[in-house]
């Protein structure tokens, strides 16, 4: 029999777990086998809120989210069915983690009675620790996706401990042969010395660093000129001193002085010289000797809508046809140079200003000469505005003439630029026509059906112009389309289709970008919008949509189901009407759909008896 010592001392050994228990920065439990809890230390409770007598007899579920409750059971079932204690690592919450230790609890005969454990938030680790890791993914990447070939090299036996790809491959050696052998066998010799003289300096902190030019022999014998550059790395946790060693393939540079030269000072693309070359020769050339020096500043028309409508691809073609009428129109001492994205310069020493324009009219003679040259061509036709200014004395600034010129240039742009937009506007419409499959029996249909809508609603003459120009172009962005997809015999597939969905946001580009077309952007950009907000590209609905683009919409619908396709045969006039009638109030707006049906005398009554 107990005595009540034993048993004081017993009650205050459990007095003294509890209080230690209670005072752990953690949740320690004990449950039973049926998962109720017999007992919480203080932590578990100030982490539910909850008071003790309501958890002692509780299971998860009673006190948890039932999604952090699963999370509990499943690893308690995971500790139990194991017969062993284990860690157990979960997200119980939207970004925040915990880790328990959970064990079974067995009585003296080995019958388990339940389970017990302790469990932490570990979110400030795992932030740590997934810090870590995507630091040490930068750090990967970095090193294996530098444009340099980058390798940490033994600063004492000179072997390598680790390269990048690039590395490897200037170097010409596989990665296995690099890691067994010391850079130095790999070398060219007459660099090798230099290449030691310098470590020993940088290993006697001499110097900080270095760069030098140096050989490296491939494993076919071949050379490659490499710029490297050495830096040590300092980090005390290394056991001996290593330093970074990065490598640039020069070896074109070193082959191709002269091309370096040449390309330093013109413009790949034309050939012509570039900025730094005739600003240059801008400097030289201002000497009293060379006066009277002109000076021709040229910017090119369209080359922005050449880019958008057919691709740079046009666009540098453009830029190279103007460059050759340049030198076919100057003379052989003459500076032509491409001074920016579309702008030209021409320096012309001893020359007046008379000659000048006699230079001048040569090269709109030949640009004149291309556009007769060019009837069966799609793309646009040069077209460049120039503008003249000459120095004659020494008292005026080079720098000054030059802006002479280009502001006379920029007048002569403003008197061309109707004339330029409509030649611009007739490239287009040939060129979407023949892009689009579309015929000019077709585009008059439609001009035909707004127009008279537009005369029907009283619109004024300027919005039935636009009507008109909208119902040719309204499809201007499928000139950026595939043939592939333009020219399908049958359905497209799904992404076949999202590219076609594209077209109006190209086509409203290439508008905002042409002031002749910029009225009818908007009705470009809209015209496939529905008037139940089911349309694309942004899900415009009812009034919000354009007038003009609510006409368009259902004018091309109406010819289009009406002409035969390579992938169906024509509607009736009025199955096409009844298709209209039927989606008023979800495709078109219900109001002009009416209108629309009622240009048909013939038919009109079918839909709307009410008019008989």
């Amino acid at each position: 029999m107990k005595t009540s010592k034993h048993i004081s001392r017993k009650r205050k050994t459990r007095i003294n777990l509890y209080t230690m228990l209670n005072s752990l920065p953690f949740d320690v439990w004990f449950k039973d086998v049926d998962g109720k809890y017999l007992y919480v230390n203080d932590s578990f409770i100030e982490y539910t809120g909850k008071t003790r007598e309501e958890t002692i007899g509780k299971s998860d579920y009673d006190l948890y989210p039932k999604e952090e409750a699963d999370i509990y059971v499943e690893s308690d079932r995971a500790a139990l069915s194991g017969m062993r204690p284990g860690f157990y690592e979960s997200e119980y919450r939207p970004g925040r983690f915990k880790e328990e230790y959970k064990a079974p609890a067995f009585d003296r005969d080995g019958n388990v009675i339940g389970s017990t454990g302790f469990s932490r938030d570990i979110t400030d680790r795992v932030a740590i620790s997934e810090e870590l890791k995507r630091s040490e993914r930068r750090f990967r990447a970095i090193f294996e996706e530098a444009p340099l070939g980058v390798g940490v090299f033994d600063s004492i036996n000179g072997n390598a401990i680790m390269v990048n790809s690039k590395f490897v491959a200037i170097v010409g050696h596989s990665l296995e042969e690099i890691n067994r052998m010391q850079w130095s066998e790999y070398s060219h010799p007459d660099e090798i010395q230099e290449n030691l003289d310098n470590m020993a300096r940088l290993m006697n902190n001499e110097i900080t660093g270095f760069c030098m030019n140096k050989r490296y022999i491939k494993s076919d014998g071949s050379i490659v000129w490499a710029n490297m550059t050495i830096a040590p790395i300092n980090d005390p946790d290394t056991q001996f001193p290593q330093h970074l060693c990065m490598i640039q393939d020069v070896t074109a540079q070193k082959e191709k002085e002269q091309e370096i030269l040449y390309l330093n000072y013109h413009d790949v693309l034309t050939g012509l010289n570039n900025r730094a070359f005739y600003d240059e020769e801008k400097k030289r050339l201002d000497t009293e000797r060379q006066l009277p020096i002109s000076i021709i500043v040229g910017d090119i028309n369209g080359l922005k809508l050449a880019n958008d409508m057919f691709g740079h691809v046009t666009g540098d073609r453009l830029l190279v046809e103007v460059a050759s009428i340049l030198k076919a129109s100057c003379r052989g001492e003459d500076i032509i140079s491409r001074v920016g994205g579309d702008e030209f310069a021409i320096l012309l020493p001893q020359t007046n200003y008379e000659y000048a324009q006699r230079i001048c009219k040569r090269i709109y003679e030949n640009c004149e000469m291309s556009l007769r040259d060019s009837h069966d061509r799609d793309v646009l036709v040069p077209s460049i505005s120039l503008g003249i200014a000459t120095k004659i004395s020494v008292l005026q600034r080079l720098d000054d003439v030059e802006k002479e010129a280009e502001e006379a240039m920029y007048r002569r742009k403003l008197l061309e630029r109707k004339s330029m937009h409509s030649s611009l506007l007739n490239a287009i419409k040939a060129t979407m026509l023949e892009k689009n499959n579309e015929t000019e029996a077709h585009a008059g249909r439609l001009i035909h059906l707004s127009q008279n809508m537009g005369r029907t609603l009283g619109l004024s003459d300027e919005e039935i112009n636009d009507l008109e120009l909208l119902a040719t172009l309204h499809d201007l962005g499928k000139i950026s389309m595939p043939d592939g997809i333009l020219d399908k015999p049958g359905p497209l597939n799904e992404e076949e289709w999202l590219e076609m969905k594209r077209h109006p946001e190209i086509g409203y580009r290439i508008a905002q970008s042409t002031p002749e077309l910029q009225s009818i952007a908007d009705g470009i950009l809209n015209h496939h919008e529905k008037w139940d907000g089911s349309g694309y590209p942004q899900g415009l609905s009812g009034e919000t949509i354009p007038l003009v683009a609510r006409i368009i919409a259902i004018v091309d619908a109406y010819d289009a189901m009406t002409q035969d396709r390579s992938y169906r045969k024509a509607k009736s006039h009025e199955e096409a009407l009844r298709e209209i009638h039927d989606n008023a109030g979800t495709q078109f707006d219900p109001k002009l759909a009416k209108l629309f049906i009622q240009q048909f005398p013939e038919y009109s009554t079918i839909f709307y008896p009410e008019h008989l």
